[in-house]
């Protein structure tokens, strides 16, 4: 498929130039032949001057487009040969703004809740799942830290806010621990499932669960908010495909 479209680009770009081309040939031997003298002369070598500029800059634009297609196949190719470390076979995915449907802040874990119980009960749906940001797409960041009073150099993480059932939806494969539950909701400790690459970059060793990751808090809260690793997931591709695979930590949407 690519090799075709990148064959349709380079038709779609030279045919016009080619006819052109021709027709200013064509041009300029009748022009040659009728030995046309004084004023009639002088407006027919500015016309076909017009057109071999006309036919440069169609060869021109037709070097651009075939350079930027065949890049656009060959970053097509170089994404389609990517793990991206989860599940995207017999996935669908939406976008639900609850602002705009006006859900109250306080609301939005019922309205979440109630639509994934809904969408379950479908006969051809499988299960579901919520996250704050798509995979594959950007995501907020935080310096996270092993060191509650934060002396030591802070590791810039991806934060993926996600719904109980995330890892399972998704098949994020889990190295060690447990994944998000229902239970870790408003009012439990908070906890989070780090990716490989955050449990090294933290703590120099994959074996994190049961450790303390501590991030900025916001106000009213004191300066950080220690958060219980509960799980090690395997490094996946959060942000892009064509990225390396960064740190990551997977907070709960409830909490």
């Amino acid at each position: 498929a690519a090799a075709i479209a990148l064959a349709a680009a380079v038709a779609a770009s030279l045919v016009p130039a080619v006819r052109l081309l021709a027709g200013s040939a064509e041009e300029t031997l009748r022009g040659s032949s009728a030995a046309i003298a004084g004023p009639r002369r002088s407006a027919l070598a500015r016309h076909l001057g017009l057109q071999d500029g006309l036919v440069a800059l169609q060869l021109a634009l037709s070097v651009v487009l075939i350079f930027v297609a065949s890049l656009v196949v060959r970053t097509l190719g170089a994404a389609g040969a990517v793990d991206p470390g989860f599940r995207t076979e017999g996935t669908l995915a939406g976008y639900v703004s609850t602002s705009s449907m006006g859900v109250a802040v306080d609301d939005r874990h019922a309205f979440f809740g109630s639509l994934v119980d809904r969408l379950e009960g479908l006969d051809w749906v499988e299960a579901v799942t919520v996250s704050e940001n798509a995979p594959l797409s950007p995501h907020p960041a935080l310096p996270l830290t092993a060191d509650a009073s934060r002396e030591a150099p802070p590791v810039q993480a991806s934060i993926a806010r996600v719904w109980p059932g995330f890892f399972e939806v998704t098949e994020l494969e889990l190295r060690a621990g447990r994944t998000l539950e229902r239970a870790d909701s408003a009012g439990a400790p908070d906890v989070m499932v780090v990716n490989e690459a955050l449990a090294r970059a933290l703590f120099g060793t994959a074996d994190a669960v049961g450790a303390t990751v501590f991030a900025p808090a916001e106000p009213p809260q004191p300066a950080v908010r220690p958060y219980r690793v509960v799980g090690v997931a395997r490094d996946a591709h959060l942000t892009s495909m064509l990225d390396p695979v960064e740190p990551v930590a997977y907070a709960s949407l409830l909490q």
